[in-house]
Parts: C-alpha cells; sequence; structure tokens
C-alpha cells in the first residue's frame, strides 16, 4: 500500500510492522522522510503520521476511530503487497494525533552502539563535528540537547542512553548529544577558547563582564570564564542558533548538571510532566543571575525553554529514573497536550 500526499509542504512519518517480516520474527521497521511534492507516494503497512501546517494527524483505517479533518491531505492506494489497510483511494481517514502509540526499544544487548545517523549542522572551535540526531528541518515540537558546559558530560550519556533504545526512523523530536564538544574532550565547562558558551548568546543582558561558576561539590562561584568577545562571539553558538531557526522547536530541553531541579520560567505543563516523572522540584529559575545565557535568548525568542538539571547522583541511578522520560520525549510519546 502506498500513501498519497495530497498537499503541498507535508511530511509523513511511516510507522511500518512488515507483515512477512513479522513472521520472520523481525519485527518493526522504520522509516521517516518529507517534506513531500504533492502527489508523491511513500510505502506504508501500518500507522501513518501525516504532518502539514494545518496540523498533525494520523491515518487510520478504523473507521470508529476516525474523524475526517478538513480537505483530504492524504490517500490510500491498496496493492497486492499488503492487505493491512484496505482504505480505497481517495478516502481520507484522519484523526488527530494522540501520541498512543509505543516505540518498540531496542534490546538491552543491542544498545552499545548508536545507530542515527548524524547530520553536521556546525564546527566547533576546533573543526569538532556538532551533530544533529532526528528531523532536521521544522517545525519540530521539542528540540533536546546536552552538555553546553562540557564538564557535564553525564547529561550527554544519559541523553546517549535514551538514543540508542530507539530504532532507527523513530525520532520524532531532534536530539544535540553534546553542544560544546571541545570542552567535553578538555573536560572544561568552557569552550576551547575559555568561553562560557552559556553566557555567550545575544541577549538584551549579555555583558562582557568575567562569569564565576562553582566547581562541581563546591559552594562558592570563584571560578572566572569569559562571556566572549562579544554576543555570539563562538562558532558553537552560531550553530546553535542558527539550528533553532531551522528547527523552530516550540520547546527546547537543554540538560545540565548538577543542581537537581526542571527550571521553567512559564511552569509550562510539559515541565511539570518531567519534573514529577523524575522526581525533581519545578522552579522559575536557579537562584542567580545568567547573563547571555541561552536559556534567556530562548525566551526573548519566545521559545518554551525547559532547563533540566541532573542531581548528583550514581550514573547508574540516573540512567535507571531519567532514561525512560527522555525516550518518551524524543519519540514523541509524552502525554499529549504538554508541548
Amino acid at each position: 500500500m502506498d500513501v498519497v500526499i495530497e498537499r503541498p509542504n507535508c511530511s509523513a512519518s511511516v510507522r511500518n510492522h512488515h507483515p512477512m517480516l513479522s513472521h520472520r520474527g523481525e519485527g518493526v521497521r522504520y522509516l521517516t522522510s518529507g517534506p513531500y511534492e504533492a502527489g508523491s507516494r511513500v510505502r506504508a503497512y501500518t500507522d501513518v503520521l501525516v504532518a502539514c501546517p494545518e496540523g498533525r494527524y494520523r491515518a487510520t483505517s478504523a473507521p470508529l476511530q476516525i474523524e475526517t479533518v478538513g480537505a483530504c491531505v492524504a490517500s490510500y492506494v491498496q496493492d497486492e503487497d499488503s492487505s493491512t489497510l484496505a482504505s480505497p483511494q481517495g478516502q481520507c481517514y484522519f484523526a488527530p494525533m494522540k501520541n498512543n502509540t509505543k516505540t518498540m526499544m531496542i534490546p538491552r544487548s543491542e544498545r552499545g552502539i548508536l545507530r542515527h545517523a548524524p547530520w553536521q549542522y556546525g564546527k566547533s572551535e576546533q573543526n569538532a563535528a556538532l551533530n544533529l540526531y532526528g528531523p532536521r528541518t521544522g517545525p519540530v515540537d521539542i528540540l533536546l540537547m546536552a552538555a553546553m558546559h562540557g564538564d557535564e558530560n553525564e547529561t550527554t550519556v544519559i541523553l546517549s542512553e535514551a538514543l540508542r533504545r530507539i530504532p532507527v526512523g523513530g525520532v520524532k523530536n531532534p536530539v544535540v548529544l553534546s553542544t560544546n564538544p571541545d570542552g567535553a574532550l578538555q573536560g572544561t565547562r568552557s569552550n576551547a577558547r575559555g568561553v562560557d558558551l552559556n553566557r555567550n548568546w545575544p541577549t538584551a543582558n549579555w555583558s562582557p563582564d568575567p562569569v564565576y561558576h562553582k566547581d562541581h561539590g563546591g559552594t562558592v562561584q570563584d571560578i572566572g570564564l569569559s562571556p566572549g568577545t562579544s554576543p555570539g562571539s563562538e562558532a558553537e553558538t552560531q550553530a546553535l542558533l542558527n539550528l533553532v531557526q531551522v528547527l523552530q522547536p516550540r520547546t527546547i530541553i537543554s540538560l545540565h548538571a548538577p543542581l537537581a531541579c526542571v527550571e521553567d520560567p512559564r511552569s509550562s505543563p510539559l515541565a511539570h510532566w518531567i519534573a514529577k516523572r523524575v522526581r525533581l522540584p519545578l522552579v522559575p529559575d536557579v537562584g542567580y543571575a545568567t547573563p547571555g545565557s541561552f536559556g534567556t535568548w530562548s525566551a526573548e525568542q519566545d521559545i518554551n525553554i525547559i532547563t533540566w538539571e541532573l542531581p548528583s547522583e550514581p550514573l547508574s541511578d540516573m540512567i535507571a529514573s531519567h532514561t525512560p522520560v527522555l525516550f518518551e520525549l524524543i519519540t514523541g510519546e509524552y502525554e499529549s497536550g504538554l508541548d
């Protein structure tokens, strides 16, 4: 069966359960692609999610679960290869997407490697690749990212643990595992030029004054770093800024450590959900000024920004408690209506 896209600028995410493969025990295959020109066809066997300017819709062949939404954005073409969905060509069965499908998790024994192909959105000051995993064009619901501070590598590990559990093609919301790879390799909070990337953003409150931070376990902010020679002076900042403009995320989740809280000035339903799931307090701010921060810049762009501060806990404990929540966020299977 093919799905025919009848409107321009639509994308289709196809969740394929091939009847022949399932008989051989190979399970589920995934294909995500788009946007498509009108008239394009996408091979599908079961569920189809179609995203258009009007919204996101799930294609289904169960008449009791469907409602026709506006004009047709796609239709089914039945062929001899599959009888899973027998909707005749020209009929549109679309219901608002409720995020109620469940992605099959990759078995534990196969999670040792990252199977998703990276897309390089830029280079660091030392020419390390800045990679994105998942959708490359927007708008997207959520952008998840980690390690803006290079000495917070636990954020990369936790996010990678979630990503490595997801089958190829199952990433709905894009992921950046490290926005500061030079700092991560050097074990420093700053990038290779000694700049705190989380104070380098072109915000109304950016300041050229040095910024101070605590070491891990410290209580006094007495370690100085540069905010950059000017707002947005660093390669990593410019690359991420451009990426955000391309992806147009409704929400950005930035992982940090080790303040053990979920920060969201808007106190959004999604932040409440995350805080409840990982048992961390939801706070409006971290309790001190952050001039030139990514969070401030995001708010000035009217992007909902959630800063997820991991606790100081053994890595195994955080993998157990935080990774399942990140899995749901990356696959888009979190509770509907939260974002």
